[in-house]
């Protein structure tokens, strides 16, 4: 397992990556929080189980959730549900490419469907990453439980 330093670069890399490969965009990390605030956003949650258990929040702000979601599904009008699917489908993708990176791509985890949340739980001791894309921002925590034992 990589430090914990380590894991936060590993998954800022995933998520630029997915973000670029996925919806076409590109991203950047956060410097000046204040340059991106949030006028409101979609969250999901995606757990996971294996050699670590845990979750991965994703959360979208408002303002490309559209763009995300457009530039992933392609023509044609875009429902708030295939934006909430996509946004979903970002997050399992993100996720599953950062668990093998993090812990070893011989290892094997199970991923679970995408939840939308109503609220946003906060995780202080999370891994976090903040990325600035076109006009708005997307934010991941990543928090394992604890080892049992």
């Amino acid at each position: 397992m990589q430090s914990e330093k380590k894991m936060t670069e590993a998954l800022q890399r995933t998520a630029m990556r997915s973000l670029e490969t996925l919806c076409f965009v590109f991203s950047a990390p956060i410097i000046n929080e204040e340059e991106h605030s949030k006028t409101g956003s979609l969250a999901v949650e995606v757990g996971f189980q294996g050699t670590r258990a845990g979750s991965m929040i994703f959360e979208v702000s408002e303002d490309i959730v559209s763009v995300l979601a457009g530039n992933m599904i392609g023509e044609g009008k875009i429902t708030k549900e295939q934006e909430r699917d996509a946004i979903g489908e970002i997050a399992n993708v993100i996720c599953g490419n950062f668990l093998p990176e993090a812990f070893g791509k011989g290892l094997v985890f199970e991923i679970a469907a995408p939840v939308v949340l109503q609220k946003i739980k906060k995780h202080p001791s999370a891994l976090q990453v903040h990325l600035a894309v076109e006009t708005g921002r997307v934010d991941l925590a990543l928090c394992f439980d604890k080892p049992s034992g």
